[in-house]
């Protein structure tokens, strides 16, 4: 119980662990074994002594009996013997979600709906939808891994300042890096001309040459590599956008067979 001059709240702790497996009545079942070790009629100690003190102030009013009031209609809810236990309703509420209670009603028609029509899967413009969203989707994920071999080359350059590592070491090191870096841009690529015969070419043709050239420039520390790496995310934000355009318009296909 927390008071201050003019208003009072409740804040009840549920029972820790995981709830019975037998058919419960609701929420409430969590609060038996809690309410069992206290009286069921009554309040306890902490109760009192802080009634006790709200009955001393000025300007109190009924606050001190209103508190008992709503403790005793709180606790009577899970007094089994009481008929008022679970708001007086008996029935079960089965677990796992095998029933939905009347005061959630669904959104949804309970009416019966007709055969949907797939013959939108026929339609070119859906097709070319499906594979646009896919690669970029992809195109996304490739993108990714082209920043992977840069920082790992960065890393090494600062062991070389620290060194830790000799010039031929650091040297060997980037050679092994630029080499996984060749499949990633050729998939890059493969992509960048995918997406160039689409109606979101413009968003991409520049940006995409600049990650393909730049990828193999020699960096000297995170801070002049820094826009490089914006510029990677900047398109895989992009890619992804845009594949959500692409499902939007899927969507709407799908509505033109199905209305």
């Amino acid at each position: 119980c927390i008071q201050d001059t003019s208003h009072m709240f409740f804040f009840f702790q549920a029972e820790d662990g995981i709830r019975d497996a037998q058919e419960s009545r609701g929420l409430g079942d969590v609060y038996k074994r809690q309410v069992s070790t206290q009286s069921t009629w009554g309040i306890n100690q902490i109760q009192i002594q802080k009634i006790n003190q709200m009955e001393q102030q000025p300007n109190s009013n009924n606050l001190a009996q209103d508190a008992i009031d709503s403790d005793i209609a709180m606790r009577v809810q899970f007094d089994k013997n009481s008929p008022f236990f679970h708001g007086g309703d008996p029935t079960p509420v089965p677990v796992g979600g095998v029933r939905v209670p009347q005061s959630m009603p669904s959104e949804f028609s309970e009416e019966p709906t007709g055969p949907v029509n797939t013959e939108y899967e026929k339609d070119e413009e859906y097709q070319h939808l499906m594979r646009l969203r896919s690669d970029f989707q992809t195109l996304k994920k490739v993108l990714a891994k082209v920043c992977v071999p840069l920082e790992s080359i960065l890393r090494h350059k600062l062991k070389k300042e620290e060194n830790k590592i000799s010039e031929e070491k650091l040297q060997e090191h980037i050679k092994e890096e630029q080499q996984r870096l060749v499949p990633i841009i050729q998939e890059v690529r493969s992509y960048q001309e995918i997406v160039s015969k689409s109606k979101f070419n413009e968003k991409y043709q520049q940006p995409l040459d600049q990650i393909c050239t730049e990828c193999y420039k020699d960096y000297k520390d995170k801070e002049e590599y820094t826009d490089y790496s914006f510029l990677v995310k900047k398109i895989m934000a992009q890619a992804f956008a845009d594949s959500n355009v692409c499902l939007q318009d899927i969507k709407e296909i799908k509505k033109r067979y199905n209305p």
